[in-house]
């Protein structure tokens, strides 16, 4: 297997953006322009520096690049965080979604190894690939993996039902119908 690169595209991070400057404008917008009460000044200054937080956070993912290839995934450039494949003691796929009928979400991946854990959401670039090749480590190395996580690999179209399950309850998976 080649290294393919993956990061997150502009378009997938505008609507944080727009978060993070609506609330900075919201937040900040009043404490610059209208004279309020000290403690409600207070409150807009530590919801302001959340937001600008926020924006930060963003701006650190759209600037991230995450490299995978056979001996592991490696986060940053130069890679702030690596995880050999053979080193990963846990993964973890869950799905957020942000519709009561489940059509419309995000999923999440966890990969968590001795000194640290990469995390990775599904607006990355080729979020498939990526699932497909922890899928492919997870049966390989027979890890045990929680319900949740088996349903979701499965409905990614990289199952691992071929691992004893860790006994964890299934709730909040994706739905295979979708």
């Amino acid at each position: 297997m080649t290294t393919t690169h993956h990061r997150y595209p502009a378009e997938a991070l505008w609507a944080d953006y727009a978060r993070a400057g609506a609330g900075l404008v919201a937040t900040a917008g009043p404490l610059l322009l209208v004279p309020v009460a000290d403690w409600i000044a207070a409150v807009l200054f530590v919801l302001a520096l959340l937001f600008a937080v926020f924006a930060w956070r963003t701006f650190e993912r759209q600037r991230t690049r995450i490299a995978v290839d056979e001996a592991g995934i490696a986060l940053g450039e130069p890679p702030r965080r690596q995880i050999a494949w053979d080193r990963v003691t846990e993964v973890r796929l869950r799905y957020y979604s942000t519709k009561r009928d489940r059509s419309g979400g995000w999923m999440h991946l966890r990969l968590e190894a001795p000194g640290g854990a990469v995390r990775i959401d599904s607006t990355i670039e080729d979020f498939g690939r990526i699932a497909e090749r922890a899928s492919a480590m997870v049966r390989q190395r027979a890890l045990p993996v929680d319900e949740v996580t088996r349903a979701n690999f499965r409905a990614l179209g990289a199952p691992v039902d071929d691992l004893p399950a860790d006994g964890a309850p299934a709730v909040d998976a994706l739905p295979t119908d979708h």
